[in-house]
């Protein structure tokens, strides 16, 4: 499927194709591993911009060029910030990688600048973090046994300076692909309306949306399974409540929003389906919300002290023996209670309660028995009653098989 989008692509492209395009045609056929191989749109890193000692693939859920400022947040794939990563939170953790298969040998989180961990919750890798500089002494990511570690690095791991140009220029040879014939464009009243030729195939859209904030896109006449590439003109966008029913998943695999000229972006509220390519802009998250696609940024990332979510949509995720749509702490009379939900349970055996003093070192503190019943809804709880042993909390998910999987970590807030 990868290499007909792509030869479809080389021919609406106009003219002989020049020595950059050949190239950028070259990296979208070879460029995308298994992992991603129902994506429409390339966005991993040539080969020819990581370091020999980089391991893993370069398709990366966040790649930042500029400084990212976090806040909670979970990521499904592979982050890289090419300046400082900041991050605080009070109780809930910034973990990346949630959905990446083993091995966790692989570079998962790079940090090209300072980090800094300024909160009292854990970053938390699945894979290796690398690192320039920690020069505050803060604590650095944890990890579960066997997925991964932190190594410092010199030099350049990824060269993030001729990679952003490189991007500068697959975002303007994308913005200069003609609109496909026989289609719209509209932005009316907020919403941004694409209107197809009722085929599958790959659709190509320019538009001005900056007249007033974006608050969804609707599609018309394009089959699941079309690539759209959406070039949005304009220096400044402002996105606002995007919501499911004006903007539904079913184009995520296949959607890029292309920024060739943006140089702020600002989103309340969003829930955007989609790859976002913005090789010039800042982003700012100003409520909390989800982006289920990629996003490649080159200027700075401010959550705001909002959560987010970061989603892959073409990391398939390892099957669970169990489904929990919930886990923290509450404050119940005074002490601290572990809480956790189900929404599926098959075949399902055990929860162990794991216990942490620094989030890399666990010891088992409680067993409790799954339902597995008929109910569609299971709640349990675990009371933890003392400081000792440590602050960071996770489940140990087991299946009747001896099959496992961990949940994110959590923390509880015991009186200083």
């Amino acid at each position: 499927m990868c290499c007909l989008t792509i030869r479809k692509f080389a021919d609406v492209l106009p003219g002989a194709l020049s020595p950059l395009k050949a190239l950028l045609l070259g990296v979208l056929i070879t460029g995308s591993g298994s992992a991603t191989a129902q994506c429409l749109h390339s966005l991993a890193v040539p080969e020819s911009f990581l370091d020999d000692s980089y391991t893993g693939n370069s398709d990366f859920n966040l790649l930042i060029f500029g400084n990212y400022s976090a806040t909670a947040a979970t990521v499904q794939g592979k982050v890289a910030v090419g300046g400082n990563f900041t991050f605080s939170h009070a109780s809930d953790p910034f973990i990346v990688g949630t959905d990446l298969a083993a091995p966790f040998s692989t570079d998962n989180f790079v940090v090209n600048g300072e980090f800094s961990n300024t909160g009292d919750s854990p970053v938390q890798v699945r894979g290796n973090f690398r690192y320039r500089q920690n020069s505050s002494g803060s604590d650095l990511p944890v990890h579960s046994p066997g997925e991964g570690n932190n190594g410092q690095f010199s030099g350049d791991l990824i060269s993030f300076a001729t990679l952003k140009t490189y991007f500068e220029n697959l975002s303007a040879d994308y913005a200069a692909i003609p609109v496909t014939p026989g289609t719209s464009s509209d932005f009316s009243a907020g919403i941004i309306t694409l209107t197809g030729t009722g085929d599958i195939r790959d659709y190509v859209f320019t538009l001005d949306a900056t007249q007033n904030a974006v608050n969804g896109i609707s599609f018309i006449d394009i089959p699941v399974g079309s690539s759209i590439t959406l070039n949005l003109t304009g220096t400044n966008y402002l996105f606002n409540n995007f919501s499911p029913g004006t903007f539904s998943g079913d184009h995520v695999k296949g959607l890029l929003l292309n920024f060739p000229d943006a140089e702020q972006i600002v989103v309340i509220g969003l829930d955007i389906n989609g790859s976002v390519l913005a090789p010039q802009a800042n982003l700012q998250l100003l409520a909390a919300g989800t982006v289920n696609g990629r996003i490649i940024l080159g200027g700075n990332l401010a959550q705001n002290n909002v959560a987010f979510s970061f989603q892959h949509p073409c990391i398939v995720p390892d099957a669970l023996p169990v489904t929990i749509s919930y886990i923290g702490f509450r404050d119940e009379a005074g002490s601290q209670t572990l809480r956790w939900t189900t929404t599926h349970e098959s075949g399902f055996d055990r929860f162990e309660v794991l216990r942490s003093i620094d989030g890399t070192g666990w010891a088992v503190v409680g067993i409790v028995p799954g339902s597995n019943g008929d109910r569609e809804v299971n709640t349990y709880s675990f009371p933890v009653s003392d400081r000792d042993g440590g602050r960071y909390f996770r489940l140990k998910m087991i299946d009747r098989d001896g099959s496992y999987e961990l949940s994110r970590i959590v923390t509880a807030s015991f009186p200083r």
